[in-house]
């Protein structure tokens, strides 16, 4: 069955992470992602380990489902190509700094000129305004200054590098997304499309949550030393086992901590939330000295039918193995160019009517060109034209 997205046509102009996540999203619900890449290295994802096959894990998952064409941007007969393609798509989605895709010929008005319903989303660090927008940078610095890097701290209250890169997915990737698709829907009912300006930075900010709020109020954004959610309260941490692996407690309502005490032998006030906090340490302690005295997973056994808020901390195999993920269907099997087969991590919600699937492998570099030219109405006399005058690269 066509995803709810089978009548869009996107193309990407992204590489690495943020702009291809988005476009796998729109993917796996069907739309019909075109990806496009330079002649020389293309995306730098194809190369970095580990491979499956001839390609790197990551790359076969940030744009499985796609179709694949190189067109070099730097020539005329390039710039020429991508913009007949631009002019049939209904997104255009790039992650350059701000000017590089107008340098290029396929920067917003020059692409709206030919296209006025096209939604055109541009992905960067600081956005396309500010002081900072054409400013280089990655996942940590993002992170960094928008304040996230300070609320998980190690023991001697130095930021901790998060294990995800959360401005590139979240604050790039999936924000985009979101823009994409109140887009879409705007060009729909008033025919007009519109630049999306996506910053990585900003998005970041919006995922601060109570703790931005707090901030904003006047407070201090909920500072780690003082905030209930960081491993100082003992309801809400994660203890070490005797096994040395570990289980990660939120057992903050009153319901969750009374069952949780009574099976660990602890005798504590009902509402943890009470609890005053020159006893935070002392029962933290308590608490890892009990769960010191057994294996993890005779905790998982007992605790886990209590229903008290308390998990084993999983490395990644464990986790996409855990019958709740395997239930859910949170991995799904590929099979790529060459026979290799290939697990990733699945579109995570479920749609009753239209569910996402993966629509195929990852692209070879190149593999469609002619085809997705031909489609956007060039003849074959006007493709081998441009294969001369180098628009696919080198002749």
């Amino acid at each position: 069955m066509p995803g709810p997205l089978a009548s869009i046509r996107v193309l990407d102009f992204s590489r690495l992470v943020p702009g291809p996540y988005a476009t796998q999203i729109l993917a796996d619900l069907g739309a019909d992602v075109i990806k496009v890449e330079d002649p020389g290295a293309g995306d730098y994802l194809r190369a970095i380990a580990p491979l499956v096959g001839k390609q790197g894990a990551a790359y076969s998952y940030f744009n499985r489902g796609k179709r694949g064409i190189v067109l070099d941007l730097k020539t005329a007969a390039g710039r020429e190509a991508g913009l007949a393609l631009a002019s049939r798509a209904d997104v255009l989605v790039e992650g350059f700094r701000p000017g590089v895709m107008e340098s290029l010929g396929l920067g917003w008005p020059q692409v709206r000129a030919v296209n006025p319903r096209v939604v055109y989303c541009s992905i960067s660090g600081f956005g396309q305004t500010g002081p900072h927008a054409r400013r280089a940078g990655h996942d940590l610095t993002y992170v960094a200054l928008a304040g996230l890097l300070s609320l998980t701290r190690d023991a001697d209250g130095s930021p901790v590098i998060p294990g995800v890169p959360i401005a590139d997915l979240a604050g790039g990737g999936l924000w985009a997304v979101v823009a994409i698709l109140a887009a879409l829907r705007d060009a729909e009912r008033m025919g007009l499309g519109q630049q999306l300006d996506v910053s990585m930075h900003a998005g970041v900010l919006a995922f601060l949550g109570f703790h931005g709020a707090n901030a904003l109020a006047g407070g201090n954004g909920a500072a780690p030393a003082e905030s209930v959610f960081f491993g100082a309260h003992p309801a809400y941490a994660v203890y070490t086992c005797g096994d040395g692996r570990h289980v990660a407690v939120a057992a903050l309502e009153a319901k969750f901590w009374s069952r949780l005490c009574s099976a660990l032998g602890i005798g504590a006030p009902l509402d943890p939330l009470s609890l005053p906090k020159d006893q935070w340490t002392p029962m933290r302690d308590r608490l890892q000295r009990v769960f010191e005295s057994r294996p993890r997973q005779e905790w998982v056994d007992l605790l886990g039918p209590l229903d008290c808020c308390v998990e084993p901390v999983l490395d990644l195999p464990e986790a996409f193995d855990h019958p709740q993920a395997a239930t859910r269907g949170c991995a799904w099997e590929m099979l790529l160019p060459g026979g290799a087969t290939v697990r990733q991590p699945a579109f995570p919600v479920g749609l009753s009517e239209t569910p996402a699937t993966p629509a195929g492998p990852p692209p070879e570099p190149g593999e469609h060109t002619e085809q997705v030219l031909a489609e956007a109405g060039l003849g074959a006399e006007e493709i081998a034209r441009l294969r001369a005058a180098g628009a696919f690269g080198p002749v």
